[in-house]
Formats: structure tokens, sequence, C-alpha cells
């Protein structure tokens, strides 16, 4: 089984200038250089009475600088830090004067710090914004490794940090990563804007809101009424104002495709796309309304759910995902949660899409949806029918043990409960536990390869 990795770029602005200056002057180090040398040597060749040593001397000068350019250019051009569960791999630029490796262990890390990047040590890290912040990795053999902040993008970013929270030992974490992680979520959004009031009707639409059902920064639900008679679930998304004219449009035109593919769907587990339309700077879905309670409520209400309850959910949930599958394109819903699931009468009902995500990960540049439900290849953005199955698997140790499971890891519910003893009184069959295992697994082609093998391994369960 290969390892599974998480990859983000580095680019810091120093190591930025430099490559480009190296890229543009390739021509005269690259080309025009060699060239010359190769003209001089030809022409001590011929010119046998000529005394060559200076001439040497210089073409072996340019030659050793063109090839030193060369070394340096590729060197500054791999600018990606590799994690897995194993550590880390820095570029090579960050670790060349270095007496280790430009790969580290976890267990190599002495310490983590969120530090000033002002070197100041009596500043408030909790008031820093990101652009001052760097994360300072200490090592083992007293060497030392800073990453400054703004010089990741901000998925990147979002990864390393899920990755450090993954992977790296507890007792090594600094406490201020919280500040870190605080900065980056404030920093994607945009300013708090004011939701719709109840009784506003949007013109032409004969759509009325009725109440509001939650809200953030960046997106807002609301219970309403069309023509009067029809109850309706709107989302709303707002672009961050200070977004770039040509990111809107690739923005609009994400959500504006995936929201096209989902209105032909037709599933009566399926939550139905109404329609979908932008206005100023904000966009919609509307979607019909599905009472009932999420998982996440059944488990807020009820606890852990027996395992047999458990495999009925489940089996119910398989069948609008190998609808979904089954399609000519197969579509990937990509954000199976116990939020976006809704339980009428021992149905499952997927009630939410990923074209919310899709359009707030495109004008935000970070990542959306519960990362505990999120496959690790969706990280690195090559997302399948087989994610699908992982996040289901995610579901399935949330109804059994009541808890999110662990981002990018094998989950195994018996080993949890087992853990805990106040729990001891829940059983879960080393049936079930594997199943978990098999649709958690870390890599894509160790997990279950479909929907059909998932409902036959549930109907063996049962």
């Amino acid at each position: 089984m290969a390892n599974f990795e998480l990859t983000v770029k580095y680019v810091a602005k120093d190591v930025q200038f430099w490559r480009s200056t190296l890229l543009l002057s390739s021509p005269v180090w690259g080309g025009a250089i060699p060239v010359v040398c190769l003209f001089v040597c030809s022409f001590i060749l011929y010119k046998t009475d000529y005394n060559p040593g200076m001439i040497i001397g210089i073409v072996t000068a340019l030659l050793f600088f063109s090839l030193a350019c060369l070394s340096i250019t590729l060197i500054l051009m791999d600018t990606r830090i590799i994690l897995s569960k194993n550590g880390l791999r820095f570029p090579p630029f960050m670790t060349l004067f270095s007496a280790h490796t430009n790969e580290v262990k976890w267990l190599k890390i002495k310490a983590l710090s969120v530090l000033s990047i002002l070197d100041d040590p009596e500043v408030d890290i909790s008031k820093l914004p990101l652009q001052e912040m760097l994360l300072q990795f200490k090592l083992v053999d007293g060497d030392e490794i800073s990453l400054v902040a703004v010089s990741l993008f901000k998925a990147d970013l979002e990864k390393l940090l899920l990755a450090l929270n993954v992977w790296l030992p507890e007792d090594v974490r600094n406490p201020n990563l919280v500040y870190l992680e605080q900065q980056l979520k404030t920093s994607v959004l945009a300013p708090a804007f004011a939701p719709i009031e109840p009784g506003f009707v949007f013109p032409g639409r004969y759509l009325e809101v009725i109440r509001q059902l939650a809200f953030d920064d960046l997106s807002a639900a609301y219970f309403c009424q069309e023509k009067g008679m029809y109850d309706r679930i709107l989302k709303e998304f707002v672009i961050p104002p200070n977004t770039s004219p040509e990111l809107k449009a690739k923005a609009r035109q994400m959500f504006e495709k995936e929201a096209a593919i989902l209105l032909k769907l037709e599933h009566r587990q399926i939550v139905k796309v109404v329609q979908f339309f932008n206005e100023s700077d904000r966009s919609y879905i509307l979607l019909e309304y599905a009472e009932g309670k999420t998982l996440r409520q059944i488990i807020a209400e009820d606890g852990p759910q027996p395992e047999e309850r458990v495999i009925r959910i489940a089996k119910s949930l398989c069948l609008p995902l190998e609808y979904l599958h089954a399609q000519n394109l197969p579509i990937v819903h990509k954000a199976i949660s116990p939020e976006n699931i809704v339980l009428q009468e021992g149905t499952s009902i997927i009630i939410d899409f990923r074209a919310a995500n899709e359009f707030l990960g495109t004008v935000t540049s970070t990542m959306v949806g519960k990362q505990a439900y999120v496959a690790p290849e969706q990280f690195a953005g090559r997302a399948a029918t087989a994610s699908d199955l992982y996040s289901v698997g995610a579901t399935l140790y949330f109804l059994l043990t009541g808890i999110d499971p662990s981002p990018l890891t094998c989950s195994s519910p018996k080993k949890y409960l087992a853990d805990n003893l106040e729990l001891s009184d829940i059983k879960i069959s080393e049936q079930m536990d594997q199943l978990v295992k098999d649709l958690t697994e870390i890599e894509r082609s160790d997990r279950l390869d479909s929907v059909k093998t998932l409902i036959m391994r549930l109907d063996a369960l049962a």
C-alpha cells in the first residue's frame, strides 16, 4: 500500500523573485553563453598557434556559471511541502545549508511554535494578522525551519494545519496554532452580510422568506414559500466584495454548471433542486423542503445508534448514491455528512449538494465542508466515486459512536469504544467494524470499489 501524501506549495517572495529572474535570464545563461563557449572552443582548435590558456579558463568559468544557474533554478522550481503520516519533506532550497536532509520525521520535531514574523517576543499572537505569522519547527538536532503563513495559498495552509493536527504528536503542538486557524478563517471570509429578513419577497419570483434557518459570513439558509403554497429551502452564497472579476466569473460559471446538473436529477431520496439564480454578488439555490431530522440531530437527541438501525440507514443511503454514480458521467456528491442527510420514516434523504462547496471554495481559495467526512484524495482535488464511499464510512462511524471521526484516518468504531470504557455497553460486531475500516481506507485503491459491493456487505451484516 502506498503512503498517502498531501502536497502544498510554499512560495516565498524572495525565492519567487530569484526564480523569476533566473527564468527570464535563461536565454543568456542557458543559450547564449554555451553557444559562445562552443564557438570559442572551435576557434581555439583551428588556431593551433594560439595560446589558449586564459581563454579556456574564461570558457570554463562561463560554463560553470551556466551550470550553477541551471542547478539553482531546478532547486528553486521545487516549492512542494509533502506531508504524510511519516513526516514532512520540505523544498530543497529550505534545507540547502542545513545539516539534515529535507525529509523530517514527525518524531524529529521537538517543538512547533507560532511566532511573529517581526521576531518580537512581546507581541500578542492572538491579535496578529495572518500576514505577520510564521510557523517555526524546532528539530531535535537543534536546527530550525520557518514557514511564513502568507507564503502558502489559503487552501494549502488549511491542508498543512489539518496534517499537523492529525500527524504531529500532541505534546509538540503549540496552543497558538488555534490563533493561526482563527486568522485563516477570518481572512478568507467576507465582511458579515445582513441576512434577508422574514417577509421579504424576491421580485418576479413569487418567493417569500418565512424565517431564517442559519447564516454565517458567507452563506445563509432560509425557509421560504413559493407562490404561497410550496415549502422551500433557499440557500444563499455571497461573493466577497474584494474578489477579482475573473474569480467572480469563474465561481459563477462553476456554480451554474454544477447547479444545472443537479437540476436534472430525479430521485425520491435526493431533494429536488427547483431553480438557481444570481442577484448582485449573491447566488441562490432553491430546494424542495424535506421534513425530518438530520442524522446529527438524531445523534444529539438519542446518542449512538444500535448497529441494526445503522445498517438500515446505510442501505437506504446506498440507493441515491447508486443512482448518482450510475449516471453517464458519474456524479460524485462530495458532501455526504450527517448534516446533509435527513431521515424520513427510516429513509435517508440527501438534502445538500456539492455546488455550494465548489462555489465557496473557488471564491475563498480554501476548503469548504466537514473535514472529518472528506476523503483524502479530495484534499488533492481528485475526487472519485470512492470518495463518497469514504464519506459514508465516516458517517457510519459517527452513527455508531456519536462523535466525528478524525480526518485522514482509517476509522475503527470498535477501537474507539474500547478506549472509552464509559461506552462499553455499546456493542459493535467485528464485521461492522471491518466494514467501516474498509470504507475509510486512506488509499482509494484499498477501499470498497462500488456502492453495489457496499450493499452486498450490508446485506450480509443484516
